[in-house]
C-alpha cells in the first residue's frame, strides 16, 4: 500500500514536518510511540491494515534518527508475508537498512531539516519504493529470503540492546519479574549476547576456565549469572550455575541475591560480566555468604564501567568496598582492552561488626542513541 493511502501515517508525517524545533518533534514522536506500544500490547485486536500502518510509522521514526525498541516481530511477520503489498514494506525496510549509515552521517552534518528538504525526501521515498518494488517482484524469492535473515538479525540486535539496557538499570528482582512475564526475551537477550561476544578478541569466560583448570578440580564453584552455562560445560569442577531464566535444566533460576546454597559451602564464586543490576552489592554479599573462608571471588567486568574519566567507577574504590565486605584483594588484570579481571579471597576470620559499605556506582552499559 502506498504511503499516501494511509491517512494516519500522512497526518503523523505532516505533524512532524510542522514541528518548530527538535524538542517538539521528540515530544510528538514519544507520543506516537506510546500509542503504538499500547496498541501492540493488544495485538489480537489489530487489523492487518493497522499493523502495517504502525510499522510504517516506526520506520519513519527510525529514519528520523530515533530508536525504536519494540515492534520487531511485527515487522518481521509483515516482511515475510507472501502478499505483494507486504513486499512493498520489505523493499522500504531494505532501503532504510542500506542507507541508514549514510543517513546518520548526513544527520550529524545537517542537524536542522528544512520543510523543502523533507518534502523532496518523501517524494524520493515514494519513487524509490515504486521502482524497488517492481524490481523485487521480478527477482523471485531468493533475495527475499536472504534479506529476511538480515532483517531478523538487525531487529534482534536492536531488541538485545533494549533488554541489555533494562538489565543494567533495574534491580535483580525487577529483572526476574521482567523475564517471567515474557520468558522468550531471555533467549533474545542471550542470542544477542553471544553475537556481541563473538566480536571480542578474547572472552573472559575462557580466562576463568583456564584459571579453574590450573587449580584443584575438587573446588566447588558458583557461577553467578551463568548465561548459557559455558563455564560448567568446560571444567571438571562441580559448578552451581545461577541465572534469572534458562531453558537449561542444569541452571538454577533465581535472583542472584538469594541463592539456595548453604552458607560457607563453595570454594569459588564467579561473576563474569554479570554485575548488571542496580543492586549488584547484594549479589556480592550473597557470594560472601556462600563462600568458605579463604574461598575465591573472581570478577570479570566491562572495562568502560571502571573508567572514572568517562563516568565509570574508580576500580580502587570498588576493590576497597569488596575488601570491607570481608575479602582481601589478590590481583587485578587490566591488560585486556575490553574487560578487567579482579581476584579476591575471603578472609578466614570475618569481622563480627556490621559496617556500612560505601559502594561506588558501576557505570551501566547503555545503548548509544542517535
Amino acid at each position: 500500500m502506498a504511503l499516501s493511502g494511509m491517512r494516519g501515517l500522512s497526518v503523523f508525517i505532516s505533524d512532524i514536518r510542522n514541528c518548530q524545533n527538535k524538542e517538539q518533534e521528540r515530544l510528538r514522536v514519544d507520543k506516537e510511540l506510546g500509542n503504538i506500544r499500547t496498541r501492540f500490547k493488544n495485538e489480537k485486536g489489530l487489523t492487518p491494515y493497522e499493523k502495517k500502518k504502525y510499522v510504517w510509522k516506526m520506520l519513519y521514526i527510525y529514519m528520523l534518527g530515533y530508536d525504536v525498541d519494540f515492534g520487531h516481530m511485527e515487522a518481521v511477520s509483515l516482511i515475510s508475508a507472501p502478499k505483494y503489498p507486504e513486499k512493498q514494506l520489505e523493499v522500504r525496510i531494505e532501503r532504510v537498512m542500506e542507507r541508514s549509515d549514510r543517513k546518520r552521517k548526513r544527520a550529524r552534518r545537517h542537524k536542522h531539516r528544512s520543510n523543502q528538504t523533507e518534502t523532496n525526501k518523501h517524494k524520493k521515498i515514494g519513487e524509490d519504493e515504486e521502482s524497488a518494488a517492481n524490481n523485487t517482484k521480478s527477482q523471485g524469492g531468493s533475495k527475499s529470503s536472504t534479506f529476511l535473515d538480515k532483517m531478523r538479525a538487525r531487529l534482534s540486535g536492536g531488541h538485545f540492546r533494549m533488554i541489555n539496557e533494562k538489565l543494567y538499570t533495574c534491580t535483580g528482582n525487577e529483572a526476574l519479574d521482567y523475564f517471567k512475564e515474557d520468558p522468550a526475551l531471555f533467549n533474545v537477550y542471550h542470542t544477542g549476547y553471544q553475537e556481541q561476544m563473538s566480536h571480542w578478541p578474547e572472552q573472559p569466560v575462557n580466562i576463568i576456565v583456564k584459571w579453574l583448570k590450573d587449580h584443584n578440580p575438587s573446588l566447588i564453584v558458583a557461577d553467578f549469572g551463568c548465561g548459557d552455562a559455558r563455564l560448567a560445560r568446560n571444567v571438571k569442577n562441580k559448578v552451581f550455575s545461577f541465572d534469572l531464566v534458562s531453558n537449561d535444566p542444569s541452571v538454577i533460576t533465581c535472583d542472584m541475591s538469594n541463592t539456595p546454597l548453604d552458607s560457607s559451602f563453595i570454594d569459588v564464586a564467579v561473576f563474569c560480566l554479570s554485575l548488571m543490576g542496580t543492586n549488584f552489592p547484594s549479589y556480592l554479599q550473597e557470594a560472601q555468604r556462600v563462600l568458605k573462608p579463604c574461598g575465591w571471588l573472581l570478577i570479570a567486568e566491562v572495562k568502560s564501567r571502571f573508567d572514572p574519566n568517562t563516568g565509570g567507577a574508580d576500580p580502587d574504590r570498588f576493590s576497597k568496598a569488596i575488601c570491607e565486605l570481608g575479602f582481601t584483594s589478590v590481583s587485578k588484570d587490566f591488560s585486556n582492552k575490553m574487560f578487567i579481571l579482579l581476584y579476591f579471597k575471603k578472609k578466614e576470620k570475618q569481622n563480627s561488626k556490621v559496617k556500612e559499605i560505601e559502594w561506588p556506582e558501576l557505570k551501566p552499559c547503555l545503548y548509544k542513541r542517535r
